[in-house]
């Protein structure tokens, strides 16, 4: 595996910022795979040196990617935890990209638990944030995670209008490839 090479590289180099993210990228193929004792044990990993060296950005990144990790659990109160956490520090450092991830991701999380309303919430400015910064990827993300929200709150004319919205999106992102 490539990032077990390049963690083996910035070890040796000391590289401590190049460390917390090869131990972050570890991490989510393990989440991917998916093998979340192994991917939290990495986010963990990745957390501490970040903490440590105070990256904030890299603390809320490992947060939210902790809690993914959770939502694939069904533990949702505690990705909720984490999600919430890692927007305070998110916040902090103005990073739009990672704030609108975090936004979308808290979404995911209320809609699994069935909090309609919150989940609506967060999405909106998870796709606010996508809108603003022209990220298509989140763009979609959000229409699709809405599509979701909407059909489970019986308002089939938005779930519908936004699953198009979704699809534009999706075509959109296939066709640039």
């Amino acid at each position: 595996m490539f990032y077990q090479k390049a963690l083996s590289i910035n070890e040796k180099l000391s590289n401590k910022a190049g460390i917390a993210m090869d131990l972050c990228n570890i991490g989510l193929v393990y989440m991917s795979l998916p093998d979340n004792t192994k991917a939290l044990e990495y986010f963990q990993k990745a957390l501490n040196l970040d903490e440590k060296s105070g990256n904030k950005v890299g603390i809320a990144a490992d947060m939210g990617n902790m809690g993914g990790v959770y939502i694939n659990l069904s533990d949702y109160t505690k990705a909720l935890i984490y999600f919430k956490n890692a927007l305070k520090i998110a916040e902090e450092t103005g990073e739009k990209d990672l704030i609108t991830y975090l936004y979308i991701q808290t979404g995911i999380a209320y809609e699994k638990d069935e909090n309609y309303k919150e989940a609506l919430k967060n999405e909106t400015k998870g796709l606010s944030l996508a809108l603003e910064t022209g990220d298509k990827h989140s763009i979609k993300d959000a229409y699709e995670n809405l599509s979701t929200i909407d059909s489970a709150m019986n308002d089939f004319k938005s779930a519908f209008q936004n699953y198009k919205l979704f699809k534009q999106f999706n075509d959109s992102i296939f066709n640039n490839q």
